[in-house]
């Protein structure tokens, strides 16, 4: 019978801590389109995107790139559900394109990490305008309206959140690690 030390546990408790909250302010930031409806879309997709993809690197940084992935898988599923994500084929590419994301800061961004960010939202950006835009919308039949503001909503305004995103992260991981020193 494997014995988990007070350690053991108390890291456990903090990942799941840590990735539940994280989690719950990333669901919280994607429903401000539901809570207050009358956002206007360009600036709704800047706030909202930015404010998730914060949440998704802060989970990498402060639980680790496991927690940050996880969080990448459901934030999708939960804004197909809202109505955010229009099409169910959508949502393992945004799932995809937010792990990038995140794996990208995290493994990249060991030695300098604004190269890790930097890299990590090109990947995002890449993975999101191949897949949606250039494969996706003529794949799948996405007429008119449709197709285009989904090839606008997953092209430049995605590398832009995502660099927004990790931006703040940077800023304010320090914050929060001192903040959490007393966590140990």
């Amino acid at each position: 019978m494997h014995q988990y030390s007070r350690a053991d546990n108390r890291k456990k408790i903090q990942w799941v801590t840590r990735t539940a909250l994280l989690l719950a302010l990333a669901l919280l930031f994607q429903s401000l389109r539901l809570i207050f409806p009358g956002i206007p879309a360009g600036v709704n997709q800047f706030l909202v995107g930015t404010l998730v993809n914060l949440c998704l690197l802060l989970a990498a940084m402060l639980a680790g790139a496991w927690s940050g992935v996880a969080i990448s898988v459901i934030t999708p599923i939960v804004a197909f559900m809202q109505g955010g994500a229009p099409f169910i084929w959508m949502v393992p590419l945004i799932a995809a394109g937010n792990a990038a994301l995140v794996l990208g800061a995290v493994f990249l961004g060991r030695k300098a990490a604004w190269v890790g960010m930097a890299l990590g939202a090109l990947a995002k950006f890449v993975i999101l305008y191949w897949g949606i835009v250039a494969i996706g919308i003529p794949l799948f039949g996405v007429q008119d309206q449709a197709a285009a503001l989904l090839s606008f909503s997953f092209s430049w305004p995605q590398l832009v959140t995502a660099a927004l995103g990790g931006a703040l992260a940077l800023g304010i991981k320090p914050l929060l690690m001192r903040a959490l020193e007393g966590d140990k």
